[in-house]
């Protein structure tokens, strides 16, 4: 039997405990971690904080794997090529510093030089930007970014997680800039040639009496006003929105709308897409149902999609609206604290479930949830993390699993796509937010490579 790592039970949340020898978490996987990671920790020497800060990183490792082709270690039509590891990385051991955290935009172009970059976010206080090196043929890291803030709840030197993250205009200059989610704070970071400098800040939450952190934020214009503006959600035992939309003025962050959901939730991955085919853009958030908002001016206007079982395996984490069947329009596709997807589309009027998929003996969907042309085959795939990566394709009747990645471990919280080498393709980025007793916490990025001499599109 394997040990299992026990963590000490949240309050306001029940334990729930994985069936598998996994760290025992509740439904507010991120949440919990994120909060008892810096908030409220009972690390209390300064000295101790800072010989942390300098000492876990020193002893994580990372292992560069270039155009390896794990032959034993993943199903599919090899005939047509396979997915190697491109890159790996270890962040160590440890729980509460090397799990990762996964963002709604992670893959854009931060720094505004013509090639994307990728953030990687994680328990650790940093937001991990990685940028490809042409030459090395490898990632390194840009930056690291933080923003600690004292006197809002935060216990260790006022360090808060990456929690939520995109790349996107969020001043509406035209030059994208990062945006992040801490736990109890929202901030945007502006590249000015030399380093990712702080452009503004809006507090969440500064009650150092609840147990309040932001879950995850995104980059669009949710308003069809012309501008974009940044959706932070997160999961509050005080009387905070759980869907709070900011707006920059020029020079700080306001509030310019907010929703509640009925009841008291946590709102994970948010999206904003054209979901209805009116021509402009909502906003689609998860509690224990699947929920539209519509703007009307003066408010949001809810469209419930579906309502969940009351458990925490069927509670929603990820949500991607992209088109996944060709056809133009964004389906919605939902991840759950189990290992279950669900797709959704609009239909004169109504939204159908498209489609359904399980994957019994895996570990959840959680957040791990993206879609794109992985395979660069002419058509966007379905790609979902449980400890392995399952890409799904819709073959003009419905969603056909045509690859698993094996390589992979542990419990993938983080499952995007991108183009991340900036060669005109779309990688794999992978990462695990939950581990067997002893086992790394590892960030990974696959790229598909097609048997040598046929070519599956346009390559």
């Amino acid at each position: 039997m394997v040990a299992v790592q026990q963590v000490c039970n949240p309050p306001f949340s029940p334990l729930f405990k994985s069936s598998s020898p996994f760290i025992c978490c509740s439904h507010h996987t991120k949440r919990f971690y994120a909060r008892m990671a810096f908030q409220h920790m009972t690390l209390k020497p300064v000295a101790f904080a800072l010989a942390l800060l300098i000492a876990i990183p020193a002893v994580t490792t990372e292992h560069v794997i270039t155009h390896m082709a794990p032959e034993e270690h993943q199903s599919g039509d090899i005939t047509a090529g396979e997915y190697i590891i491109q890159w790996q990385k270890s962040y160590g051991k440890w729980p509460m510093w090397s799990a990762r955290y996964e963002g709604p935009q992670p893959v854009g172009d931060a720094d505004n030089d013509g090639n994307n970059e990728l953030l990687i976010g994680g328990r650790d206080p940093f937001m991990r930007v990685m940028k490809w090196d042409d030459e090395k043929n490898t990632y390194y890291e840009q930056a690291k970014i933080i923003d600690p803030v004292l006197g809002i709840g935060y216990t260790i030197l006022g360090f808060g997680s990456a929690t939520g993250f995109g790349i996107a205009d969020i001043d509406n200059d035209g030059k994208n800039e990062i945006g992040v989610a801490w736990g109890r704070h929202f901030s945007a970071f502006k590249w000015n040639g030399e380093r990712y400098e702080l452009m503004g800040r809006y507090i969440v939450s500064d009650s150092k009496r609840t147990w309040d952190t932001t879950l995850d934020c995104i980059i669009g214009d949710c308003d069809n006003d012309g501008n974009n503006e940044v959706v932070v959600t997160g999961g509050y035992s005080s009387d905070i929105a759980e869907v709070i939309v900011l707006e920059w003025d020029g020079s700080q962050f306001v509030r310019e709308s907010e929703w509640n959901p009925p009841g008291r939730h946590s709102v994970y991955f948010p999206w904003i897409a054209d979901v209805d085919e009116d021509g402009e853009n909502e906003l689609v958030v998860n509690t224990n149902q699947t929920t539209v908002l519509n703007w009307d001016g003066s408010g949001w206007q809810a469209d419930v999609v579906a309502v969940y079982e009351d458990d925490w395996q069927h509670y929603p984490f990820g949500c991607v609206a992209k088109d996944s069947d060709g056809d133009g329009m964004p389906e919605i596709h939902v991840t759950f604290y189990g290992p279950y997807l669900k797709i959704y589309e609009y239909d004169h009027g109504v939204y159908l479930e498209k489609a359904n998929f399980s994957w019994p003996n895996e570990q959840g969907t959680i957040e791990a949830i993206d879609v794109g042309d992985v395979d660069n085959d002419g058509m966007p795939e379905v790609v979902v993390g449980t400890n392995h990566v399952h890409i799904l394709q819709w073959n003009g009747e419905t969603y056909e699993e045509e690859y698993v990645i094996t390589d992979t471990h542990g419990f993938l919280a983080v499952t995007c796509v991108g183009d991340m080498d900036n060669d005109g393709m779309l990688e794999i980025n992978a990462g695990s937010v939950g581990e067997e007793a002893g086992n790394p916490y590892e960030a990974w990025i696959f790229k598909y490579e097609p048997q040598h001499g046929i070519s599956t599109g346009n390559i």
